[in-house]
């Protein structure tokens, strides 16, 4: 009876997550018929009466652990069997730009290696991110290519190459100790990137300076979208509210069908709430105004100054005019007197109004926004402002809310809390002059004391 080949899997791991992969793979050869031994990379590893190896490393700063490193050069004196090689890194590489990484990562990995020396494959896995011990400017590229805490080795990619490995003909020829190439096709099956090795370093085109710059412009801009992910935008989501707030459920989440909750902003005032509610129910372009900035969003007419008694009166299904013509409003869809006031919009994405209750469109927004006071003692009010909101097609949702509507939405909501809390906190339901923003048109031009636009 023949004698089984036997295979050393050897390994250099700083966490633990490589020697996982170095078992798996010593199991799936043991199962195709190799006499497998799973060993740790050490510097006086024994080498002696092995048919083939399998040395993989996890990768720190583009490169294998310095243990690894020393067993292949060892190997490689020594005039071992073939060799084939497997990285670990932290993404996996499934789209297009994390295989890029991938396959920079592994260039770099193979100039460690002796010269001259050529291994069958070389495979890049993901492995066991553990965010607690990545530095900062590491968890800000994490973030940005999609990778989270948590186990992201590919088992069935991993078990399915080993036994790939077991199985080769030339694995099992008697007296095989020759470390020349074997016919390898680059891969992408999987979470695993398969590199002839030589190839990926030596044979590079060359590139002409326009395209290598790419990858750095590439760079420079990740960065700056994962700074702003991981630092700037949680602070837009959230600006002024606690942690109670936030997990709180906010009221009118059954306006909007399906719809997704916005950002959370609060602040708080020194008034009560029947100081604050006046200043909220007068507001429209028709108006009050929105106490923002005017020449933004009140179409440059200065926000009322004072309390104005003629738009005290709101009920369900009044509307804030939203621009001077009459096009686009805010309806009061729900309302509970110095309490709560959701005021609801919904457009098509040709800026036209529709009505909710009826057919929608096809491509549509449909939103709420939503002033929550509550009572604090000493006569303080606890404003929280946030709603819900929906578009459709639901794909465009995220990217539009990301890159244009939460940082357009603070801008001009911290805003508007500054000259409300000025406002509610001025004696006799007059705020103090402020700094002009826009030319006054409200004394202009009087109101009627209901919108025109509510229903019957």
């Amino acid at each position: 009876m023949a004698a089984l080949p036997r295979v050393l899997v050897s390994y250099a791991t700083a966490a633990g997550s490589t020697a996982g992969i170095a078992e798996r793979i010593a199991d799936a050869l043991r199962t195709a018929g190799c006499d497998a031994v799973c060993r740790p990379a050490d510097p006086d590893l024994d080498l002696a009466g092995f048919d083939a190896l399998v040395l993989g490393s996890a990768v720190h700063d583009m490169a294998w652990l310095p243990s690894a490193v020393t067993v292949l050069h060892r190997a490689v004196a020594s005039g071992c069997g073939p060799v084939w090689c497997f990285s670990v890194g932290a993404v996996n590489p499934r789209g297009r730009f994390t295989r890029y990484l991938a396959r920079k990562e592994a260039e770099r990995v193979e100039r460690q290696f002796p010269a001259g020396f050529t291994a069958r494959e070389h495979r890049v896995y993901g492995g066991v991110l553990d965010m607690r011990h990545v530095p900062l400017r590491g968890r800000l590229f994490y973030r940005l290519t999609g990778a989270r805490a948590g186990d992201h080795r590919d088992w069935p990619a991993i078990e399915a190459w080993a036994s790939n490995v077991g199985t080769q003909a030339d694995l099992h020829a008697a007296g095989d100790r020759s470390t020349a190439v074997s016919p390898v096709h680059t891969t992408d099956g999987h979470a695993g990137i398969c590199l002839p090795m030589q190839s990926a370093v030596e044979h590079d085109p060359p590139r002409c300076g326009r395209r290598r710059r790419r990858p750095r412009a590439a760079v420079g801009v990740l960065a700056a979208g994962s700074v702003y992910a991981l630092l700037v935008r949680p602070r837009l989501l959230r600006c002024g509210a606690s942690d109670d707030e936030l997990q709180s459920p906010f009221p009118g989440a059954a306006i909007v069908p399906g719809g997704v909750r916005t950002a959370t902003m609060a602040v708080t005032i020194n008034a009560p709430t029947s100081r604050v509610w006046p200043w909220l129910v007068q507001m429209g372009t028709d108006r009050g105004g929105w106490y923002s900035w005017d020449l933004l969003d009140n179409f440059g007419c200065r926000s009322a100054d004072r309390i104005h008694p003629e738009w005290q009166e709101v009920d369900l299904g009044d509307r804030f005019t939203g621009k001077p013509d009459g096009s686009e409003s805010w309806q009061v869809a729900a309302l509970e007197p110095e309490r709560f006031l959701a005021l609801r919009m919904s457009l098509d994405l040709r800026g036209r109004q529709f009505d909710p209750a009826g057919r929608r469109p096809r491509r549509y927004t449909d939103s709420t926004w939503g002033f929550l006071l509550t009572e604090l003692p000493g006569r303080r009010t606890r404003l929280l402002v946030s709603g819900y909101w929906a578009l459709r097609p639901r794909g465009l949702q995220h990217l539009v809310s990301v890159a244009v509507l939460e940082p357009a939405h603070w801008v001009m909501q911290t805003r508007q809390f500054a000259n409300l809390k000025r406002r509610a906190q001025a004696p006799a339901g007059r705020a103090e002059p402020e700094a002009p923003a826009g030319h006054a048109c409200i004394a202009a031009t009087p109101r009627p004391p209901r919108s025109a636009g509510r229903r019957a």
